[in-house]
């Protein structure tokens, strides 16, 4: 594929030329493959309201599209030429030829809606260059995944984009209108060389792509054919949604803005300040009265109520926790529903290979996988969803009186039953089912820790049985409190987590941070003996963290691939792969083995090599090179496998017919009719745990429910 064939010039002379070639229409000896890159124009947001409402919009239609057929035959269409091509729409309709597009799903639900293709437009017969991009390790747009693979600039995305599409894409600002002859978008013809400029941008974009696509070859780099079936059932969920109660999404926006505006009343009174929810006026009113800090994060906030509450004044206390539910932004979520949502259903929530590293899905807009957690007093218990459905229907109802008498503080149900507002539709029901503690099952399997295997094949409570070390009882022993308080040694020590410290701005790291950040307060010290229990009872576990690294420094030195455990380390510059049971490789883009100096607790120092890749900082979103270790492998491969784990249920559930409307990290979420007694909640849930061929010896279990709408139960 000969991308640098395209220069800046050729791409003038095609769009200059295009008016006049006939071939456009021509529908013989189609290709095998194209990329393409549309641009279009709506009076509707993207950004604002989403894909969904967008390409339904009555005003939204294709400006241009430049194609490149087989690598070597480019193509450029503009509106102003008349007819959109045949040819193209023979291409997009035939199943035998492979389109491919950098976020391919915005192509292809173009294709379908706003070219008016339906359903002639298929799944499997598509090709994302930005997953494939995520799936070895880049992230974020064209640009930018375009620079971090330092793509040359012959071969870059234009930078005057975004200006180019503001000017003809985006609707003519108001006070702009009569300058514009009173026309809703520019007129091309006005301004013609502006739009050659977004024209050869759309080629230069669909160059950008196929260099990208050169850089992570599939023949170099090899992708296994069942991440392509699996991003078409994702494509397919995405396009079916999420059903969605609008009606109590509404009223929830209108029920926070009530109680917020009864917050910032009660604040005013007790404060006696004109804005409390100003930082710069309350916080000296707050210093006054034993606030430690200089800012009210909420990280600040949450821990000055939790270590120094005995230094506030309870005026301050009462503050703080107000202006807490009044600054409360998850309640936006319900906004985003309500924007987002077309025909009563919320699509194109997950991101594909979204998560750097592990490639489990992203959330977009609601963010799915990252929900506020239901209140104490109403979560389910035991079966029993009573007040949950109560608070539930407080809000669909818009009974806001009703919900103050009900919560001690309503703007806590109104944050906390989000997940509430998706609900199935009349006559269906939500069938339910997660993997049950998933991260443990394989963190023991694939260090073959005997603990850990013992305990899941007993099959005794994780949780429970690890409480039994840490207080010295027997299982039955085990109280409800001590079982929470060894939940998170549980889940992070296998990731090498020590006992943990406090920071000179009070942030605690470490296990004791992690409990902290689970809402469970321990002292450092349980903290400490937490971490000393979990490795005298796993020791093999943390000699994984030790075959890792030397496993991937071996890689690295002598360019070879070297097994460890059910994992190989594999060398493929600039890569290094770590392949996975399921046949699946996590990449690590320019791997380097660097010195780096450590210090312990006790102010001890010394010098090791480290493995280091370069990758983007989750903190900062720049790309630069990262340090990791035995136990971030070991993360980074356990939350790997457990993917490839709940790719199966996916895979099998999908083929078995059943409507999978959401996933959840462990959880898939199937949307049935209330009659169809096939489709269970038991087959469901036997399609996430049947054995898997790459993974003998796992053992997979799994817990689910069905319901009216959705929640943790």
């Amino acid at each position: 594929m000969q991308t640098n064939q395209m220069t800046r010039e050729l791409a003038e002379m095609l769009i200059r030329t295009s008016a006049a070639k006939q071939r456009y229409h021509n529908c013989d000896d189609l290709p095998d493959f194209i990329f393409l890159d549309y641009e279009t124009a709506s009076e509707e947001d993207l950004k604002k309201h989403g894909l969904d409402k967008y390409i339904n919009h009555d005003s939204s239609r294709v400006l241009m599209v430049s194609w490149c057929e087989d690598g070597t035959k480019w193509y450029h269409w503009n509106y102003l030429m008349g007819e959109f091509p045949r040819r193209l729409t023979a291409i997009l309709t035939d199943p035998g030829v492979m389109k491919r597009a950098f976020n391919a799903q915005f192509e292809r639900s173009v294709s379908r809606t706003v070219l008016g293709l339906g359903d002639s437009i298929g799944y499997d017969d598509w090709r994302c260059t930005m997953c494939h991009a995520y799936m070895m390790g880049f992230s974020g747009t064209l640009d930018q995944v375009g620079q971090q693979m330092g793509l040359p600039a012959n071969l870059a995305k234009m930078k005057e984009g975004g200006d180019l599409i503001k000017f003809f894409s985006c609707p003519v600002p108001e006070k702009q209108r009569k300058a514009n002859g009173n026309r809703t978008f520019r007129d091309p013809l006005d301004h013609e060389e502006k739009f050659m400029l977004y024209c050869l941008y759309n080629v230069m974009d669909v160059v950008a792509e196929m260099g990208i696509a050169v850089r992570i070859d599939k023949e170099k780099y090899p992708i296994p054919p069942s991440e392509w079936r699996l991003y078409a059932i994702d494509q397919q969920i995405n396009d079916r949604g999420v059903p969605v109660d609008l009606r109590m999404a509404h009223n929830a926006v209108e029920m926070r803005t009530i109680r917020k505006e009864e917050l910032l009343t009660e604040l005013r009174h007790i404060t006696k300040l004109a804005n409390p929810n100003s930082t710069q006026q309350l916080l000296p009113w707050l210093k006054k009265r034993g606030y430690p800090f200089d800012d009210l994060t909420s990280a600040s906030v949450k821990t000055a109520m939790k270590r120094f509450a005995a230094n506030l004044e309870p005026e301050a206390v009462v503050v703080l926790k107000k202006r807490r539910w009044a600054s409360a932004t998850s309640p936006g979520k319900y906004s985003t529903i309500t924007k987002a949502s077309f025909e009563g259903r919320f699509r194109f929530a997950f991101q594909f290979s979204g998560a750097t590293r592990t490639q489990r899905w992203a959330g977009r807009r609601v963010q799915l996988q990252n929900l506020p957690r239901t209140p104490k007093s109403i979560e389910p218990s035991d079966g029993n969803i009573q007040k949950l459905n109560i608070t539930t229907e407080c809000l669909r109802k818009g009974r806001y009186d009703e919900l103050a008498l009900w919560m001690a503080e309503p703007m806590e149900a109104i944050v906390g039953c989000i997940r509430s507002a998706f609900r199935a539709e009349e006559g269906y029901e939500f069938r339910v089912c997660d993997l049950a503690s998933i991260e443990s099952v394989v963190i023991g399997w694939l260090t073959n820790c005997k603990w850990f295997q013992e305990v899941l094949e007993s099959g005794r409570d994780i949780y429970k049985s690890f409480a039994m070390h840490i207080y010295g009882i027997e299982y039955d022993e085990v109280t409800k409190f001590q079982r929470s308080m060894a939940k998170p040694a549980t889940l992070g020590c296998g990731y090498r987590l020590g006992g943990g410290m406090e920071t000179e701005d009070f942030k605690r790291t470490g296990l004791w941070g992690y409990a902290e950040n689970m809402g469970i307060d321990m002292t450092q010290k349980e903290s400490a003996e937490h971490v000393s229990v979990f490795r005298t009872l796993c020791p093999e576990i943390t000699q994984y963290w030790r075959d890792l690294e030397f496993a991937a420094q071996r890689c690295i030195e002598r360019k070879t691939d070297v097994e460890c455990g059910h994992v190989r380390f594999e060398w493929k510059a600039p890569f290094l792969a770590i392949r996975l049971p399921s046949g699946r490789r996590l990449w690590y883009y320019q791997p380097k083995m660097i010195k780096k100096t450590m210090t312990n607790a006790d102010g001890e120092s010394w010098t090791k090599l480290q493995f280091t890749y370069m990758g983007q900082d989750q903190k900062t979103k720049k790309w630069v090179r990262q340090f990791t270790h035995g136990g971030k492998l070991v993360e980074n491969i356990v939350q790997a496998i457990a993917r490839d784990i709940l790719k199966a249920g996916l895979m099998r559930a999908a083929a078995d017919g059943f409507n999978i409307v959401m996933h959840v990290h462990d959880e898939i979420v199937s949307h049935e009719r209330k009659d169809d007694k096939y489709h269970t909640q038991e087959r469901l849930q036997k399609h996430m745990t049947d054995p898997i061929k790459w993974a003998k010896g796992m053992h997979l279990g799994g817990a689910g429910w069905c319901g009216p709408f959705y929640m943790k139960d």
